[in-house]
């Protein structure tokens, strides 16, 4: 997890769960903000471990869902797809791909929240590219009631294999 140099003495909390989930605090002004920060099972890892990972992520949300912004950013390695097809107030209806069992896995549902880059219509979705395949499973979860706060996720390519994920938030902007 990196955090701007100008935003480190807002840091409150550093929080490792596991090897797969960590979350951040932050107190700039009056405003308290956790980032949760995971990177969820590869295709073909068993069921267990999946269930375990957002198991993990859904807890560290409800440590921070009483008490000001939060958002779940990470590497989920799940698809939830181009469409919203049942997922409506989950889904923007601007995704890539197609939807998997990782991706219905997300415990969006479940905390009401949105899988915050399929809002947005980009012409570049693609977080994940190696031999050949791209793939968008980077994503930036935020709860339904704070989805007013972004005014942008957008992916910025790199040389490695994933590209990098931003949202723009405003928080007083409503």
């Amino acid at each position: 997890m990196l955090v701007k140099e100008e935003l480190l003495e807002k840091v409150v909390e550093v929080q490792r769960r596991s090897d797969r989930v960590m979350s951040i605090v932050l107190a700039p002004e009056r405003e308290v903000v956790r980032v949760i920060c995971g990177y969820g099972p590869q295709t073909g890892r068993s069921r267990e471990e999946k269930d375990g990972f957002y198991d993990e992520m859904a807890s560290e949300w409800d440590l921070g869902s009483r008490s000001g912004l939060v958002l779940g950013l990470g590497d989920f390695n799940g698809h939830v797809g181009k469409w919203m097809n049942g997922f409506d107030g989950v889904h923007g209806g601007y995704g890539f791909g197609e939807r998997n069992v990782e991706g219905r896995m997300l415990f969006c549902d479940e905390k009401d929240l949105c899988v915050a880059n399929t809002w947005f219509k980009k012409k570049r979705k693609v977080t994940f590219s190696a031999e050949g395949n791209q793939s968008e499973i980077d994503f930036v979860l935020v709860d339904k009631n704070s989805r007013k706060f972004l005014r942008d996720v957008k992916v910025i390519p790199g040389e490695l294999q994933h590209s990098l994920v931003v949202a723009d938030i405003d928080k007083k902007r409503s």
